[in-house]
């Protein structure tokens, strides 16, 4: 079994840049937009092909232009990671990539692992800044076995900033109907725009359900629908991966990975303000969103 108690170490050596994912047991997988607009997508990836491994849960959060990186481990009760700090993009469309220790996370790692005396790990070395070009794969060993056989690889990929969506959303549009198939949202990759400017989306909680929700601090939580609903007056439309609505004079804009209920259709959207929704503590100051049925956001 893959212990995370095994000899921990990250060398200048371990950062490289690669165009391939070795192959090995994936285990978790997500992306983030920095305040920039920067986005960055990770892959982790065990090898060799390791199915048993003991981390209760990975993820990330962004705060400005850092991602927060983290791996948690019930065995040893101990959790790891990084920072990753991308700088703008020079004159050849390369991005600086620092990586440095992992801050910021205490409190959500405490929610999630359910364990209030879970201590850090750090890791013993950082490799030096490098400069890498949109589309390049980082490969971060994070940790690696005293024989050197079995590793945890973070492949990470820093994307430009995609352009805000510019949607009429007064165009023609229609309700949708369980004739027209199922509704798939993405859980992996999100960019999230308020009139035009990107934000960062810190956290997606993915419940099964076709219910897409938003909230965001001091502003209680944006309820979706596809279908007509009393409460919910038609504010908004979803145009193939993008959800876009408005409210209070703003305009709110979210990509998804895939088109989310056909491509190249148009739908109309419903929208409910719940004013009254305060979130988790761990996500009071953040932009998060998710998915469930509509019967548990709506009681």
């Amino acid at each position: 079994m893959f212990r995370t108690s095994i000899v921990f170490f990250l060398a200048t050596a371990a950062l490289a840049q690669t165009n391939r994912v070795a192959p090995g047991y994936e285990f978790s997988s997500g992306a983030g937009m920095l305040k920039s607009g920067v986005r960055i997508r990770y892959k982790s990836v065990a090898t060799p092909d390791e199915s048993s491994l003991n981390l209760v849960a990975t993820g990330i959060t962004m705060s400005d232009d850092i991602l927060h990186r983290f791996l948690i481990d019930k065995t040893t009760s101990t959790y790891f990671g990084y920072d990753l700090m991308v700088g703008p993009a020079d004159a050849t469309n390369r991005y600086q990539a620092t990586f440095q220790p992992l801050t910021g996370t205490e409190e959500m790692v405490m929610g999630i692992s359910g364990n209030p005396s879970l201590k850090p790990m750090m890791l013993p070395k950082y490799p030096p800044p490098q400069m890498v070009r949109e589309g390049d794969l980082i490969s971060l060993d994070l940790m690696v076995s005293a024989d050197g056989t079995r590793k945890i690889t973070d492949y990470v990929e820093i994307l430009a900033p995609p352009a805000a969506p510019a949607f009429d959303l007064n165009a023609e549009a229609r309700d949708f109907t369980l004739d027209d198939g199922s509704v798939k949202y993405g859980n992996t990759e999100h960019s999230f725009w308020v009139n035009g400017q990107a934000r960062e989306l810190t956290a997606f909680t993915g419940k099964p359900g076709a219910t897409f929700w938003i909230a965001m601090p001091g502003q209680g939580r944006y309820i979706v629908s596809l279908s007509p609903r009393e409460g919910f007056p038609r504010t908004g439309i979803l145009h193939g991966d993008t959800i876009s609505f408005q409210d209070g004079g703003q305009r709110y804009d979210v990509r998804f990975e895939n088109s989310i209920a056909g491509r190249g259709k148009v739908w109309n959207l419903y929208v409910l303000h719940d004013t009254s929704y305060q979130p988790n503590a761990a996500f009071k100051d953040a932009v998060s969103a998710g998915t469930d049925r509509l019967d548990n956001l709506v009681r």
